[in-house]
């Protein structure tokens, strides 16, 4: 209809009408323009506020997560600090019971496993570049911790099996489980060291076994650190009724 109606204005040669026609059309043409641009702003703001809620939803895992495997730890080497005391003395004065207590609780690991999934879709599909440069940063720091956290726990795992080797010999796995699932003991508790050499060797490697853990918890803590700090500024970048 327009085009039929500008034809007849050239025909007419009613230039004022066919400068009006022009217009219009422009107009319609940069009006529509602008509502697909704002049609796909408006898009492109709802996909990164559900990122950002997907990765908030992360980041509150870890932080759980992190919270209880920093507190494991802490515990797990206080009762190792103490085990290396005990383990010290003469094997005549060891407290049998004590002995397979701390062996119950060194022989636990707990492990840091983080919840990055929508950080590794975001790098993946190029999708980062819609965040604001320094929670880009701090995304990309966060992770790079990940990974250090990640090799100091293979770190831990490999001490975790060579103390499991030096156990086995000398502990009766049986008493272990009881003392796990709260049950009263009724195996024999005993204690098979040949010599003085297999204890110092117990002892290497329960030590090892400590420092390692030591340093995972300096990550585990370092990860914390990030995570929380990422986490309160995503929360205020994107609150959950933006969606």
């Amino acid at each position: 209809m327009i085009l039929r109606r500008f034809m007849k204005h050239v025909t007419d040669q009613n230039w004022f009408a066919v400068t009006l026609d022009v217009i219009v059309v422009i107009v319609g043409i940069y009006l529509g323009l602008q509502v697909q641009e704002w049609n796909k702003d408006r898009e492109e703001a709802i996909m990164i506020n559900v990122f950002a809620q997907s990765m908030i939803e992360d980041l509150q895992a870890d932080t759980k997560v992190l919270n209880q495997t920093i507190i494991f730890s802490e515990n797990k080497l206080s009762t190792i600090e103490s085990f290396l005391v005990n383990i010290q003395a003469p094997q005549d004065a060891w407290d049998v019971e004590q002995f397979y207590l701390n062996m119950n609780t060194a022989l636990r690991i707990a492990p840091f496993k983080s919840t990055d999934g929508t950080y590794q879709q975001l790098k993946a599909s190029g999708s980062l570049q819609f965040f604001d440069q320094a929670l880009v940063n701090k995304m990309n720091a966060y992770d790079h911790q990940i990974k250090n956290t990640e090799f100091r726990d293979d770190i831990v795992e490999r001490a975790e099996a060579d103390f499991l080797t030096s156990a086995e010999t000398i502990i009766n796995y049986y008493v272990l489980l009881q003392f796990r699932e709260d049950q009263i003991i009724t195996q024999d508790m005993y204690i098979r060291f040949e010599d003085q050499e297999e204890i110092d060797v117990f002892i290497n490697t329960l030590t090892k076994k400590r420092e390692v853990l030591a340093r995972a918890l300096e990550e585990y803590r370092a990860q914390l650190i990030i995570a929380q700090s990422l986490l309160n500024d995503l929360i205020l970048a994107y609150p959950a009724t933006n969606l």
